[in-house]
């Protein structure tokens, strides 16, 4: 597109976080409360969230309800579900 890519380095250490699948996991998982590294640590200077800034909520809280909306119709739902046991 003729644009300029944006580099990016890789610091070890860091720990990136996607809050939505982070809430998916702790609704689904019997180890919530028994993990090594706690699920409730989020105030971590290492760490950042890929879907969630204090500086612009409303994109989290937007996407996460256009997610719900998508999986709320039964069609969306039906076409994703391909995997067929026989």
């Amino acid at each position: 597109m003729g644009r300029e890519l944006m580099h990016c380095n890789y610091t070890p250490g860091k720990q990136l976080r996607h809050l939505g699948f982070d809430l998916l996991w702790f609704i689904k998982s019997k180890d919530r409360f028994r993990t090594k590294t706690s699920w409730f640590n989020f105030f971590n200077r290492n760490q950042s969230f890929q879907d969630f800034s204090i500086s612009d909520p409303l994109t989290f809280i937007y996407g996460t309800i256009g997610n719900i909306k998508k999986m709320s119709n039964e069609d969306f739902r039906k076409s994703k579900n391909t995997a067929r046991l026989t």
